[in-house]
Parts: C-alpha cells; structure tokens; sequence
C-alpha cells in the first residue's frame, strides 16, 4: 500500500492496541484482560506495520512493552508476541535501539536475581511463571547467549532436575523450566549435548504429563537440530506409543511422523516394530496418524521396507524370540500382542494391503523357507523345536504364519488366475480389446508357479506334516487347511506335486473334498440368512480377524485332542475346527470315491465328539449288523 496508507493502517493498530492495553489516560485497566488471544492478534498485525509508525509512537511504544514485559504484566501468550515487537522496533527504528538494550541489561539482572533467590532461599513470587518463559523466549534470540547467563542456566538445570526441595516447586514451575531449558538448548550446541540426558529421563511415566509432555517437545526439536545427538534415544522416545496417556501417544505419533517425513530418522531397528505396533492403535485419532503416515509416507519412501520385515513384525507382535533368524521381539517384549489376536489382524490386514503381488510372494517365500523350514531336518545344524501348545508365544507365532498362508489376501500366490488379475489391476490397460498375449502370459505364469510350489513350497510343508505327526502335534490341522489352500488350483496334479506319494495325495484330496462340501453348505445357509444374525457370523468367520480369534480359542480344546490320541480315536474327530465351519448336520459320513483312498469302515464324525469331554464310542458297525443278521435267522428258523 501506500506510505500515507500504510501510516494510517499503524495508526489505527496502535489505537487498538493502546485500548485493549489499557495505556490512555482515563482508562480501566487491562479492560479485556481474560481475551489475551485478542491481544496476541493485535500485537502481531502491529508488528507488520510497525515500519508506518512516526519515530515518536514507536518509541512510546517500545517503552510501553518494555515497562509491561519488566513488570511481568503481560500474560504468558502475550509475552512471546511482545518480545517479537520489541526486537522489531530494535532492529527497525533507530531511535528505539538505545533504550530496547537498556531494557535488556536491567531485565537480565531482575531475572537471573528472581530465580536465584528462589533456588536458594525458596522466595518465590507469583510471577515467577512468566520469569521463566521470558527466560526461554530471551535465549530464542540471536544474543540470547549474553542475555542468559551461566549461572541461569544452571538455576534452570536444577529445577528440571528436581535438586530444589521446596513445597512450592509445582509440576507447572517445572514444566515452564525445562521448556525454557530446550529453547535455550536450540541456540547452543554444548549445552543441548548435556541436557540430551536430562530431557530424556523426564519422560519416565514417574513423572507429571506436563513435564513429560514438554520435555517431548524439546526432545522433537532438538532431533531436527541435532539429529545425532538424539538418535539413540528413539528407543526411550518411541516407548510411549504404549503409554495409557492418549494424548502423549498423539504427540509422539505426531513428532515421529514429522521427522520420518523429513528423513531427520531412519524408520528400522525398535522404531520400525513400535511405529508398526501402533497400526492397532485403539484410539482413533492416534491410528489415523500411523496409518496415513504409513500409507503415503514411508511405504512410498521404501517400497520394501514392509515386505524384508513382515515376518520379523509377525514375531515381534507374539513377542517370540525362538527362531534364530527373526529377533524383531528382542527388546521390544512390551509391545506384544500374543493375547490379542484381533489387534494383530488388523495390522497384518493394513500391512498387506499395501504389499504388490511380487511382494506378496517375496513375503510367501519367507514364511515357507525361512521361518517354516527351520522346524524341519535341516542337515549340519539342529532344528526349531515345535511349539507344544498353542497358548505359547511360539505356538501362536506358528499360528499366524499357517493362517496368513490360507488367507485370501495371499491366495494371489497360489493362483495363476488371481496373480494375473491382480497384475492386470495394477497396470490397468487403455481399452478391453484381448490380447492373445495374455492367455500365454497367464499359462506361463501357471507354469512358474506349479515348478515354485513342486520344487520350494510342497516339500517344506511335507516334511512339516511329518514332523508334526511324529511328535503328534496340535498344528496339523491348521497345516492340513494350509496345505488345502495352497494346493487347490492344482488339486487334479497332486500326485505330480508330491512326488509321486498318492497316499498323501489321497489325504490331501480327502481334505479337499471334505472342505468343499463344507462351503457348499454354507453357501447355502449365507444365501438364507444375509439379513440376519447368521449371516454377519459367517461373514465374520471367512475373515482374516475371525480365522486368528478361532485359533486362539480353539487352544482350550487342546487337552481333549491329546486324550483322543490316546485313546485311539481319529484326532481330527477331537479337534475343533478353526478355520472352516462345521458340518450342516449332527453327523456326516463321507463315502469314499474309489478303492484305494476307501477306509476300513465308513467314516463317521459326529458333533458330540468335537467337545472337550471325548465322546462315548459306539460298537463298530460290522460286528453290529453281523448280531442283528444272526438274531433274525434265528427268528425265522423257529
């Protein structure tokens, strides 16, 4: 605008000013003094037109704050804005310079005499709050170094520190010093090398949450100035995304998210584990964070960063350090989640979703010769032993693993249809004309996929299943249901797939079948009961969240399924199932489809025997008819 313009426009501010401010003659004092955001606003819009004010009006101005600011009048929001104002009227008019640096010299000794006698007498005065954010706000400046003196600091160091034995030492005192403290940290490298230490102690949960909260704050800024003097400290700053306080795990979602954006932290190591951890985060606000920054942020950052880590968060969320190649739980033993497994659906679900269809068999391929493997023969070294129930760390650890194979987010892997369609979402083409390219894109596909599941990923999980049969272990079933899942698309090869084993190709088909009919049943009960209660159970109960709920729960069974063994009943009739729905009827009899997979005698499993007291076991049915057919000749005769 124009000079006559711009003059104006100071003008009426400073009137304003002079009014909220209570300067003119005839005037209450401080007539609006409750709205002190009202004040702030003022004093920052005279602050861009201070350059419009006579010579005259910015000295009466620069003399009226700095009578306020060494009286202590102004509240704690208006200071910061005061202080701004005057280093502007400093800075820009030289006839204010000569008394803003004598306002200067006198506020540096009533300050530093104020805290003193507080320290060491314990006098303090009611604005003794302000003394020391004026002190904070001093040390922001460029000469703050000669404003704050040394022994100020080390007046400041002891009240954070809590070495002042006094009884009006307030959580609110303390908190207003260690903001000062990190503010005067900002500008000077030595002390902010000292005081690292201290700030980081102050977030022990022993302490206030304004102390803690501040010293958050500090610890935040201090990693953008100084990011290697604070990186080794993430651990501890991290370590609140569990705290109970809900605000505090805001605000540290917040600070981390901010300094992974900037790259000032790299995203590895505990901060990894603990940032993934917060995905289940039960506040909504604070999941929001993690998943936005997760989403948009990081995994755009480090494509892989999601896919070289899954299965070490799979171990760290069980809290399992047994397996020697995945230590994720190592030191994070806090941030389990072994007893919630909806909390880890819901990451384990959020993770791949982000995941692309060749990330997703990178993360197939660990779970299989990585983890899996390590519980089978391996020559020149000994072998992960099983875990013996599933209530255990490690048994629920193998839980997960067995569930992710099966579930339909990672099907893409064992289906040549579902990867090409996968794959034609994400490069999605221009016009719906076919390109006979696909189709023998689509079978070389099946092609690599049936060498990949022949060659890496059925050998593994036979051998499991051997495994797991000598030591007749609770994890068959899951590892039956994975082995279905795995092996459906090529369920008319599975001779071929096994090697040429038909016996365990039998059992496989048996499975097979058994498994459809069971959707078939409930696909029908689901169409009859959308709208109603039966429906949303099912719903749940295809779910990756439903799958991990059964499993925990089917843990209490566990003890019924070993006195089945025992007894020589089929263990699969013990068992409750975890992962599939159970028959439509009380009883189902499977009749086999050819003679080599027919059994002795007919199969029967009925629903009293999935309970946890084992059933009583009926006479078999060939002895039964043999007495029934003798009686009846026996009629006849006479």
């Amino acid at each position: 605008c124009r000079a006559e313009d711009s003059h104006g426009l100071a003008e009426l501010v400073l009137q304003a000013w002079s009014f909220f401010d209570g300067g003119e003659a005839g005037m209450p004092s401080r007539p609006l003094q409750g709205v002190s955001r009202l004040g702030v606003q003022i004093l920052n819009v005279l602050g861009h037109v201070i350059s419009g004010l006579a010579s005259s009006k910015a000295c009466h101005l620069a003399r009226s704050l700095c009578g306020r600011l060494a009286a202590f009048a102004l509240p704690a929001d208006e200071v910061r804005t005061a202080l701004r104002v005057v280093e502007q009227l400093h800075h820009g008019v030289a006839a204010c310079r000569a008394q803003v640096e004598a306002w200067r010299d006198a506020t540096q000794k009533t300050l530093e005499s104020m805290l003193l006698t507080y320290v060491r007498k314990g006098e303090a005065t009611d604005a003794l709050d302000t003394c020391i954010f004026m002190l904070g706000e001093l040390g922001l400046e460029e000469d703050g170094e000669v404003v704050v003196s040394a022994r100020i600091v080390s007046a400041l160091q002891s009240i954070c520190a809590g070495d002042v034995d006094l009884s009006n030492c307030t959580s609110r005192l303390r908190g207003h010093a260690i903001a000062a403290l990190g503010k005067i940290c900002l500008r000077r490298d030595a002390l902010a090398k000292q005081s690292i230490e201290l700030f980081v102690c102050h977030l022990s949960s022993k302490e206030p949450f304004v102390i803690r909260n501040n010293s958050l704050v500090i610890l935040g800024d201090l990693c953008v100035r100084y990011t290697s003097v604070v990186d080794r400290f993430l651990p501890a700053i991290s370590d609140l995304l569990r705290d109970p306080n809900e605000l505090l795990r805001k605000q540290v979602a917040l600070m981390l998210s901010s300094l992974l954006a900037e790259s000032y932290v790299k995203f590895r190591g505990p901060l990894l584990f603990r940032f993934v951890y917060a995905l289940s985060e039960t506040s909504t606000a604070v999941r929001h964070i993690v998943e936005c920054t997760c989403k948009e942020i990081l995994h755009r950052q480090h494509p892989a960063v999601f896919t070289s880590s899954f299965v070490d968060v799979v171990c760290m969320l069980n809290g399992w350090t047994g397996h020697p190649a995945y230590q994720g739980a190592a030191g994070n033993e806090a941030f389990s989640l072994c007893s919630e497994p909806g909390r880890r659906a819901v990451i384990y679900r959020f993770l791949l979703s982000l995941l692309t269809v060749g990330q997703k068999f990178q993360v197939c391929s660990q779970m299989v010769i990585s983890f899996l493997a390590a519980f089978t023969e391996v020559e020149g070294r000994g072998r992960v032993r099983l875990p013996q129930h599933l209530h255990g760390q490690g048994g629920q650890t193998l839980s997960d693993i067995l569930i992710l194979l099966a579930c339909k987010e990672m099907r893409v892997c064992f289906s040549s249809k579902l990867a090409s369609q996968a794959g034609e979402e994400e490069v999605p083409t221009q016009g719906a004309v076919a390109d006979p390219g696909v189709e023998t894109a689509r079978g070389a596909l099946s092609g690599m996929l049936r060498k990949v599941i022949c060659e890496n990923v059925a050998p593994v999980l036979v051998q499991l299943k051997r495994v797991m049969e000598a030591e007749r272990s609770t994890f068959i079933g899951p590892l039956q249901h994975c082995l279905c899942e795995i092996l459906f698309e090529f369920k008319e090869e599975l001779a071929d797939v096994f090697g040429g084993d038909k016996e365990l190709a039998g059992e496989v088909a048996f499975d097979m079948h058994k498994r459809a009919r069971a959707q078939t049943v409930d696909k029908s009960k689901q169409e009859k009961g959308k709208q109603g209660r039966f429906g949303r159970c099912m719903k749940m109960r295809k779910s990756l969240g439903g799958a991990m709920k059964r499993a925990a729960e089917a843990a209490t069974d566990n003890e019924a399924s070993r006195v089945a063994v025992d007894s020589g009943l089929p263990q699969d009739a013990m068992e409750e199932d975890t992962f599939e729905d159970a028959p439509a009827s009380d009883t189902e009899t499977y009749e086999p489809t050819s003679r080599d997979d027919k059994p002795a005698a007919t199969r029967r499993v009925t629903r009293s025997m999935m309970r946890v007291e084992p059933a009583v076991v009926s006479p078999p049915m060939g002895l039964a008819s043999a007495a029934e057919r003798s009686a009846r000749k026996a009629r006849r005769l006479r």
